[in-house]
């Protein structure tokens, strides 16, 4: 069976889903990004950077966004962490988030300091040939007012904002109203925010949530009109009454991994990758969400914060402080999520970066300058470590099991094994 995404020349690894009886196996961006033109997608596979200059890029902005980590800050309850409720979904609201306050104002001043070192804005480069549309929706049409939908009820509330299941008075569809919160101590409309819509709005793709439109109030409020999904996979996993079936994780992965993919194909790294972040609806669809930490990447690779990506879900290179990172992070939440999903409950479930880390070497060995080139130019290698050679990961996913626990056949092993592979020069590339 083909896997492949609608707008990629890219196929998934075949031998990992071929029986499903089988097992698992900065400013001026802003201002610059237009949804009608959007650049983000390129037929030849070319960085946004450019063709010919694709190893120089100019000055510019980068920032992930100042008003970003405001944004978690309020909407993740200061602290971040393995997810929200099982209602969280479109919000994802975190309240067992383990990171501190300090480290989000700390990186939103670094954030600043970004935007006059780095570009990685769509129309810093003219000659990238990055002309495939994903959508076309124009954004200087009037927006519609919230009164043409019916409000059925509220879904969640937080301290980012309120989602409702709504109703469209003119087609009778169930939708999702997101309201955007207004940052009145920055004054101004949330950087994340403009960032998700940005980004929503231009991509079309089945595993990406899809944002119909942005409707306004009489009050200047903002709402994004969504699909409504029923659950979130975190919530969904956890009011099921029988763990999921093999043959149900493995079409959520296989979704997972098309909705990842069209995102790297398009140079978009999520970023925040989580169960709470993945929505699933009765007939079994998954789709990706909250876009608010996502962002535009190139080549060459250059600095963006380390502090993204909830806890739990946090590749080593980021927990270490590397600032140079690409599509890797996102496949190292890929493969959390996966063993997750296989053995009913987080992986890695550290209450800090330090023993987050912990968890992670006594798991999968501590690693070193053979299996991880470059590990001892990140700032965070000089801690001293426990010292764990073997990587015991097959010890919690066995091939066989006699007390009745989850079994892992070699290929869904081998996936998982890719997928959480420290050097990211050789995690799991999903153009292969």
């Amino acid at each position: 069976m083909e896997v492949c995404s609608p707008n990629s020349s890219h196929m998934l690894p075949q031998k990992y889903f071929q029986n499903n009886n089988q097992d698992v196996e900065g400013e001026n961006e802003v201002q610059m990004w237009t949804i009608t033109k959007s650049r983000w997608a390129c037929d030849d596979g070319l960085s946004p950077i450019g063709a010919d200059d694709k190893h120089q890029h100019g000055k510019g902005s980068s920032s992930p966004e100042t008003g970003e980590f405001q944004r978690e800050c309020s909407e993740s309850t200061v602290t971040r962490s393995s997810g929200g409720s099982g209602r969280d979904h479109y919000l994802s609201p975190s309240t067992d988030d383990t990171d501190s306050k300090k480290d989000f104002l700390m990186d939103s001043m670094d954030d600043v300091e970004e935007q006059s070192d780095v570009s990685d804005s769509p129309a810093d480069s003219e000659n990238g040939g990055l002309i495939h549309v994903q959508r076309n929706i124009n954004m200087l049409q009037s927006c519609r007012s919230v009164c043409e939908f019916e409000m059925i009820k509220k879904i969640n509330e937080g301290t980012y904002g309120v989602v409702y299941k709504a109703r469209d008075k003119k087609t009778g569809e169930i939708v999702a109203l997101k309201k955007v919160k207004m940052n009145i101590d920055r004054d101004g409309f949330p950087l994340s925010s403009l960032r998700e819509i940005n980004i929503l709005l231009s991509f079309n793709h089945p595993s990406i949530v899809n944002v119909k439109e942005v409707v306004v109030d009489d009050f200047d409020g903002t709402f994004m009109v969504m699909e409504y999904m029923e659950y979130d996979l975190k919530g969904l996993k956890e009011v099921k009454k029988q763990p999921f079936s093999m043959s149900e994780i493995k079409s959520l992965i296989q979704q997972l991994l098309e909705g990842v993919r069209y995102l790297h194909d398009n140079w978009v790294i999520h970023r925040d990758l989580k169960t709470s972040n993945i929505l699933v609806n009765n007939e079994g669809e998954l789709k990706i969400c909250d876009f608010g930490l996502s962002r535009q990447y190139g080549s060459p690779l250059k600095p963006y914060t380390p502090v993204v990506v909830t806890l739990w879900y946090r590749a080593p290179e980021l927990l270490l402080g590397a600032k140079e990172y690409s599509t890797a992070i996102d496949m190292w939440s890929v493969g959390c999520i996966m063993a997750e999903l296989i053995g009913k409950e987080p992986l890695f479930k550290g209450k800090s970066e330090l023993e987050q880390l912990d968890k992670i070497f006594r798991t999968l060995g501590t690693p070193n300058e053979k299996i991880w080139p470059g590990l001892s130019n990140l700032p965070g290698a000089k801690a001293n470590f426990v010292k764990q050679p073997y990587n015991m990961l097959r010890k919690k996913f066995p091939a066989t099991s006699f007390t009745g626990s989850t079994v892992l056949s070699e290929l869904g092993f081998d996936l998982l094994k890719k997928l959480l592979t420290y050097d990211p020069e050789k995690v799991l590339l999903l153009d292969a």
